[in-house]
């Protein structure tokens, strides 16, 4: 897996990786991070800033359970809706930066816009994940945030570079395609007899 300067903390990433306990979300994490370097090195020129690895993987392990859910089918695409209801709006794609990074209201435009309605879901999940890790940190901001019963709170942590929005949901939607192996892992995954997934 090469790795370009653009694609930084990389053996950060790695440890993280290793902290996983789960054995399938480790595998599914590590999938979808080597996926990505490969859909950067097929075309740089879709990453506008340099993408911290290592926040990625956070935000991939934080909700990597709820993605695998969508895409089996086992939970409700719920409050992103279906289909989303609003049309995504218009984006002046010179003034899509703010404190939390670059190309979000871009990112999300791709994402109500996906022709499947659970990966759909899955990329929301995602770059609502890294929006809230880093408003958290925003002392100007006030956030509310409730958990689901079971849900470890997110852990704010920034990335060392803007965050690159739409690249990360371009890239996890290409590892995400049906038959690649990180949604075959996820879709796999059955609940087990006490609730947990396996």
């Amino acid at each position: 897996m090469s790795l370009d300067s653009y694609l930084i903390e990389k053996a950060r990433a790695d440890e993280l990786i290793a902290a996983i306990e789960d054995p399938t979300e480790r595998l599914v994490v590590k999938l979808l991070l080597e996926a990505t370097v490969e859909f950067y090195n097929t075309d740089p020129s879709r990453l506008q800033s340099s993408f911290d690895l290592a926040f990625f993987v956070e935000v991939l392990a934080a909700r990597i359970d709820e993605v695998g859910q969508l895409l089996s089918q086992i939970v409700p695409v719920g409050h992103w809706g279906e289909p989303y209801p609003e049309p995504p709006s218009p984006v002046d794609v010179s003034r899509d930066s703010s404190p939390v990074g670059i190309r979000k209201r871009q990112a999300f435009n791709y994402a109500v816009t996906h022709h499947d309605r659970w990966t759909q879901g899955a990329l929301l999940t995602l770059t609502s994940e890294a929006d809230l890790k880093q408003v958290m940190l925003i002392p100007t901001l006030r956030v509310t945030h409730h958990h689901p019963s079971g849900r470890k709170p997110t852990v704010a942590g920034a990335p060392s570079q803007p965050f690159d929005f739409l690249f990360m949901v371009m890239a996890v939607d290409h590892a995400l395609r049906p038959g690649q192996p990180a949604r075959r892992l996820l879709e796999d995954r059955t609940p087990a007899s006490d609730g947990r997934r396996r």
